[in-house]
């Protein structure tokens, strides 16, 4: 079983869209995407069409997560209440509470110049929804970016803590008052 890259998988997510279904095949580790209309099917291979014609009944085939499981509107929202200008914040808030929420959130992104930043944001959640991922499925991986190597091992951190505290045993089991101690409780 070959890993697969990390960047990989988010560059799928973030290539997401109706005509065309993303996959991992565990054995090379490769990302592949069917086509999901006619009109791209028939501009594939014979042997892709072999391929895709069967690929759900593959095991060596495991869909990525479609784009509304991918959650989005929740990933705009987020960035928007992490956003520390409260004026901004609102803004971003309330982009998304319009019609059209994705326009009007990247057009206010635009205006406020934080483009760059929200694209970092989103690519690093992605990414942790990528490894997240590959844990559930037992698919091996690896990371290029040192960028998401650093905030894998925050991540990992942050699981060790709460299975810590998780596994810690608050109650004080056999407590006992003693009567040398009253001073102390008065």
């Amino acid at each position: 079983m070959a890993a697969v890259w990390i960047e990989d998988i988010v560059e799928a997510f973030e290539d997401l869209n109706a005509n065309w279904k993303p996959y991992v095949n565990k054995e090379s580790g490769e990302v592949v995407f069917m086509p999901l209309s006619q009109q791209d099917m028939d501009e594939c291979s014979k042997e892709e069409k072999e391929i895709f014609s069967n690929i759900d009944n593959l095991s060596e085939y495991i869909p990525l997560p479609e784009q509304k499981e991918l959650r989005e509107f929740d990933i705009m929202e987020e960035y928007a209440q992490e956003t520390i200008n409260k004026g901004m914040q609102k803004r971003l808030l309330s982009a998304l509470r319009m019609n059209k929420p994705f326009r009007n959130f990247r057009a206010q992104l635009r205006l406020l110049g934080l483009e760059d930043d929200y694209n970092q944001y989103r690519y690093m959640i992605f990414a942790s929804k990528a490894r997240t991922w590959c844990l559930q499925h037992a698919i091996p991986f690896q990371v290029e970016s040192d960028e998401i190597k650093d905030y894998f091992k925050e991540i990992e951190e942050d699981e060790r803590k709460e299975k810590e505290l998780e596994d810690f045993d608050d109650s004080f089991g056999e407590f006992t008052y003693e009567e040398e101690y009253d001073d102390y409780f008065e």
